[in-house]
């Protein structure tokens, strides 16, 4: 029988550097168009599916592909890229998911309007509720919600 020396499976998921063991930069993903949005994900649902409150306000449902599935993992408040259902426009998929260098630049550059902050609440019967805050730049607008009847 011939002998691993690479490492089998965990060799083949791990990260590609080039030759100074840099990490390779990815292409920036940029929204294109009316039918695609910005958005921070709220809820993890399970089943390939997340809630995520996107940069038009609207709070929606999306699908996360297969092609992501054990490659890309997706956490509450990271930020992605979503296509809007053309026949369905309370639901979208997710399309790319941003490191945290994209996000400081898509803050930077304008493109992304919406940010969160978590707080978290004791009350005097020791019982936390956690609540996430949505607030948007462009219009001063923010938005509070509840984690505690989920």
């Amino acid at each position: 029988m011939v002998r691993n020396t690479r490492g089998g499976k965990s060799h083949r998921r791990g990260r590609k550097t080039d030759g100074n063991t840099r990490l390779l930069r990815r292409e920036m993903r940029w929204k294109e168009g009316e039918e695609e949005e910005y958005g921070i994900v709220q809820t993890v649902y399970g089943d390939m599916r997340v809630e995520c409150a996107c940069s038009d306000g609207v709070n929606r449902v999306c699908h996360i592909p297969g092609k992501f599935r054990r490659r890309v993992w997706i956490n509450r408040e990271d930020v992605v890229l979503l296509s809007i259902r053309s026949f369905q426009t309370s639901k979208a998929d997710v399309i790319y998911k941003y490191n945290a260098e994209e996000v400081s630049l898509l803050r930077s550059t304008g493109e992304l309007t919406i940010s969160t902050t978590t707080t978290t609440t004791t009350t005097t019967d020791n019982t936390t509720t956690e609540s996430l805050i949505l607030s948007s730049t462009s219009s001063n607008q923010e938005e509070i919600i509840d984690f505690s009847s989920i």
